[in-house]
This record gives C-alpha cells, sequence and structure tokens, in this order.
C-alpha cells in the first residue's frame, strides 16, 4: 500500500513543532548557563576556563550557520531559474493562443463572407423561381428567361469558386492538398 501523501498544512505544522522544540532546547541552555552552572563553579578561574574550551563549538557553529546561509542562497538561486523558466513557458504559450486565436478570427470572416455569398445565392434561386413564374403567365420571353438563368447561375457559381479558394485552405482544404477549386478551363 501506499502512503498518503501529507498535506501543507501537516508540513507546516511539522516544521512549526521543530522550531518551537530548537527555541525551547536554546531556552533551556541559556538558563542552564546563565543560572545553574555558576552555582556548581565555585572558583570564577576555572569557570574562565571551562568558557574558554567551547571556543572551538562557538567556531563550528558559526561555520555551520555560514554553511546554512550560504545554501539557502543556492536554493533560492535554482528556485529563481525555475520561475524563470516557467515565465518563458507562460510566454510561449501566450504566443501560440494569440495565433490560435489569429486563425479563429480569419475562418469566423471566412464563414461570414460564405454566409453573405449563401443568402446572395438564395436570392438569386428567388430570382430564377420569380422569373421561372413570369414566363409561366407568359409576362417574360423564352429567351430572357434562359439569359437569366444561365446570368445567375453563373454568378453563384463564380461566387462559390472564389469563396472556396479564398477560404478553404484557412480549413486545411483545397489548393494545399493538390485539389484546385477553380472550374476546368473551357475549350
Amino acid at each position: 500500500m501506499s502512503e498518503p501523501k501529507k498535506t501543507e498544512r501537516e508540513i507546516k505544522g511539522t516544521s512549526i513543532w521543530w522550531f518551537i522544540g530548537a527555541v525551547f532546547i536554546v531556552l533551556a541552555m541559556w538558563l542552564f548557563n546563565g543560572y545553574l552552572y555558576p552555582l556548581s563553579v565555585e572558583n570564577l578561574a576555572t569557570r574562565a576556563q571551562v568558557g574558554d574550551s567551547f571556543g572551538a563549538v562557538n567556531a563550528l557553529f558559526s561555520g555551520l550557520a555560514f554553511a546554512g546561509l550560504i545554501y539557502t542562497i543556492m536554493m533560492q538561486r535554482k528556485e529563481l531559474q525555475l520561475q524563470r523558466e516557467e515565465l518563458a513557458m507562460q510566454r510561449q504559450e501566450m504566443r501560440d493562443s494569440r495565433g490560435e486565436l489569429e486563425r479563429q478570427n480569419q475562418i469566423q470572416k471566412a464563414q461570414a463572407e460564405i454566409m453573405i455569398a449563401q443568402v446572395k445565392a438564395s436570392a438569386a434561386e428567388l430570382k430564377v423561381s420569380f422569373y421561372r413564374q413570369q414566363s409561366a403567365t407568359g409576362t417574360v420571353g423564352l429567351g430572357e428567361l434562359d439569359s437569366e438563368i444561365e446570368r445567375v447561375a453563373k454568378e453563384v457559381e463564380n461566387m462559390g469558386m472564389s469563396l472556396g479558394n479564398k477560404y478553404l485552405p484557412l480549413l486545411g482544404v483545397g489548393d494545399e492538398q493538390g485539389e484546385s477549386l477553380d472550374p476546368p478551363p473551357e475549350e
């Protein structure tokens, strides 16, 4: 079985107890040195010699404190380096997002133009049906009807081709895959 991970609160609680314990030990040593030790030593000269014997320990603790300071500086340096790398990754993500948003904007514009073209095509189809009605009632001649239908059909076809050639590559269709959306040349 795996051990459950400690929560941040438990970890902070543990470090607080270590700190409280260390403070308690230092206070106990201070009290012992200041109040209890002088009672056990009768001669001040002997007491001075005992104090001098702790000079090496003082140097040791000073060296350890300095080493701890250097270690914390190195840890901060490492954390700052990680933070810089994270910021660089965030900047790259922002650039990528901006590029994707620009692409989506182009696609939305293309969709709007295609919708406008569809509305125009629907209007052209209405024109054709209107001319058919007119020809059925005899108001418009058959020659006029055929030429108007042909003109509207070419207009719709050209509109579709120009929009397709313009916007389908944005969607990954058409020219990029070697397909041409242009009508075949007339012979």
